[in-house]
């Protein structure tokens, strides 16, 4: 794993001096804090003398907002240089892509990871007309969507065909304020205020709670909400769906802190 630690290493320190000039406060303490690492071992990581975990390293990646590039030379060191125990956990997470925000933003409108879904669906037909009506859009912004989709690499189109490229899921790096990340999620709402009142409860289910809650519980409560996301993925996603469904959770504090 040597040369996957002297990449990591080289990324590392160089995206923390480009974080440093960016954010004042950030530090070295904090980073391996959320790394879920002690700083003397994030810092040995720093200077090449020992390596992390790859889960680890995943999280560095998300943590840091690596560039796509960067992404992918990681991981394929790990999967070179790994275990067979490693290789099938590489082989399954690399399914998931974690999207630069730069790249995010240039897709944050609601619809185009609809779209890469309703490619999956059964009776998808390969025309901007299609998902143009099964979308509720006009065919301008599918084409301008489209377009865009495979400029970035996410489908490819052959032979007057759409296809998908090998990333199954994709999510954001958590836990930062950024105003695509806001305006996707204001959308998604909106497009939840839709289907509350146009759909009929059989085929959609909306829930609420309140909760008195300790916000020291909010760091457990936020990753339990994400391994339920992995999971409902996991379990519901279709190849061979019939519809593209959304699924949006949401936990914030009603009450407003008096000062």
């Amino acid at each position: 794993m040597h040369q996957a630690h002297e990449l990591l290493s080289k990324i590392l320190t160089r995206r923390l001096e480009e974080l440093s000039e960016k954010r004042p406060g950030y530090s070295l303490r904090s980073l391996a804090k959320k790394l879920d690492i002690s700083p003397s071992h994030l810092s040995r990581v720093l200077r090449g003398q020992k390596g992390i975990s790859y889960q680890s390293a995943l999280r560095l990646i998300k943590e840091l907002d690596l560039t796509k590039h960067q992404s992918e030379e990681i991981i394929q060191l790990y999967k070179e240089q790994s275990n067979p125990k490693t290789s099938k956990v590489i082989a399954e997470q690399q399914k998931q892509q974690i999207l630069n925000l730069e790249v995010f933003r240039m897709i944050a409108d609601w619809y185009h990871f609809p779209i890469l879904e309703l490619l999956k669906t059964k009776k998808f037909k390969h025309s901007e007309d299609f998902i143009a009506k099964r979308l509720l859009l006009d065919k301008t912004t599918v084409t301008v969507a489209l377009n865009r989709l495979i400029e970035l690499g996410f489908i490819e189109k052959k032979q007057g065909q759409y296809r998908l490229t090998d990333a199954e899921m994709f999510e954001t790096p958590d836990d930062i304020q950024n105003a695509a990340i806001k305006k996707h999620h204001l959308q998604m709402m909106d497009k939840a205020k839709d289907a509350l009142q146009k759909q009929l409860p059989v085929v959609r289910e909306f829930q609420s709670l309140n909760l008195n809650f300790d916000i020291a519980s909010c760091k457990a409560a936020k990753k339990e909400i994400r391994k339920f996301v992995q999971s409902f993925n996991k379990k519901f996603s279709q190849v061979n769906g019939d519809e593209v469904y959304q699924l949006n959770l949401q936990l914030f504090s009603l009450t407003q802190e008096i000062l």
